[in-house]
């Protein structure tokens, strides 16, 4: 089952600026954490799919530093766990 989400996942992650999308995506984190990425479960758990929307923007920039950086700002974790996120939103951008 965890297969379907994670499908349905990248499915709605792909969808911008998307509404709708992201509503699904918040409760699909909600109810099933565990088929969401940790990066995705945060931003997603706390209702920062912007917040994601605006690190694909910066890395695809080619501005990770400043990815980092706003990851920060807007979390609170720590520059390794921060940069940890980004990665994996970065690949998970393929």
């Amino acid at each position: 089952m965890a297969n379907y989400y994670a499908e349905a996942i990248t499915i709605l992650s792909a969808m911008k600026n998307d509404t709708l999308a992201e509503q699904i995506l918040h409760e699909i984190a909600k109810k099933h954490p565990k088929a969401v990425s940790d990066a995705h479960y945060k931003a997603v758990g706390r209702k920062n799919i912007k917040l994601i929307r605006e690190c694909e923007a910066l890395i695809k920039a080619d501005k990770f530093v400043q990815s980092v950086k706003r990851y920060r700002e807007v979390t609170g974790d720590s520059l390794q766990d921060a940069k940890a996120a980004c990665d994996e939103i970065k690949a998970n951008m393929g």
